[in-house]
């Protein structure tokens, strides 16, 4: 009868561990392991060649509008702290190009930033000026939301080109890209927005928010005048941004303009100004401005 064969002793695990092969794949993790942090140190960084190098003034962005500044894409290296050349190999560069677009007070959106094949290109979206406020020391620049611009972009000519704004007491509440701080100015702003395409055919000059005999309990209640380049006054009520039911909607009230301009062929007499009310759901009213002795020599001069 043969005899049976004993197992082998020795732990299985023992067994399965101390294989050369595995034993040297074990010992090249350790050593990479050990070794990684120093050997970076010895691979050149790309990062500083000039051929992955592009100068910042060489980035492409959206094609700007007229009232946009020569110098705009400077000012945007300038504020943002941009380095003179950038790295395509710098994996947070297209955030740091963002980030400095959307601090510059022009940009009212950064849409998209891509990397291409030797550029960065940049799709933005610009503030657009509506009026210009009208204070003691000068005219300050405002978007449709009320949002202060840069005012040393603008010049006394522009005073032709935007509605000016009279009857603003404050003073911006900070650096331009910012809202300027005042409700009377954002409702001032919505109705330039809305008037602007048409203000150079009608040939207006100010946006005025007359003084109150008291204090409005309420900026629904706020009335605004348009007035002409020779004096007459438009009342044209209540701002866009109203809730009160009895006022005429934008769109109509601007046809009433329109009709009024067609019909008399101008708002303004080389003799006479007038008040127009465009109010009223009716009909226009208007009457004839009573001026002074005074007045009335120096329109003659």
């Amino acid at each position: 009868m043969a005899r049976k064969r004993r197992k082998k002793s020795g732990n299985w695990i023992t067994r399965s561990v101390f294989q050369p092969k595995l034993l040297f794949a074990l010992s090249m993790i350790c050593l990479i392991t050990i070794m990684a942090p120093h050997y970076w140190k010895f691979i050149p960084d790309l990062s500083e060649n000039k051929e992955y190098q592009i100068p910042s003034s060489s980035i492409e962005f959206t094609n700007p509008p007229e009232w946009i500044p020569e110098e705009f894409l400077d000012q945007v290296i300038k504020q943002g702290n941009l380095p003179e050349n950038i790295s395509l190999l710098n994996g947070e560069i297209v955030k740091e190009v963002a980030l400095a677009f959307r601090k510059h007070p022009w940009i009212k959106n950064v849409r998209r930033v891509r990397k291409k094949t030797g550029t960065i290109t940049v799709e933005v979206e610009y503030r657009k000026p509506v009026a210009l406020v009208q204070l003691k020391d000068g005219y300050y620049p405002i978007d449709s939301t009320g949002i202060l611009l840069p005012p040393a972009d603008f010049t006394m000519k522009d005073t032709q080109n935007f509605p000016v704004i009279q009857g603003i007491s404050s003073v911006p509440q900070g650096p331009a890209g910012l809202p300027w701080g005042d409700k009377l100015v954002s409702f001032s702003a919505s109705l330039a927005h809305v008037i602007l395409p048409d203000w150079k055919d009608f040939h207006f000059k100010t946006i005025r928010i007359p003084k109150q005999k008291k204090p409005l309990e309420k900026l629904d209640d706020l009335q605004f005048e348009l007035i002409t380049q020779n004096g007459s006054r438009i009342l044209w009520g209540r701002g866009p941004l109203s809730n009160h039911p009895g006022e005429l909607p934008v769109a109509k009230k601007i046809e009433r303009l329109k009709d009024y301009q067609h019909d008399h062929g101008s708002f303004d007499d080389s003799r006479v100004s007038y008040i127009i009310d465009i109010r009223h759901w009716q009909s226009i009213t208007r009457k004839p401005i009573m001026i002074s002795k005074k007045k009335k020599k120096k329109r003659r001069s």
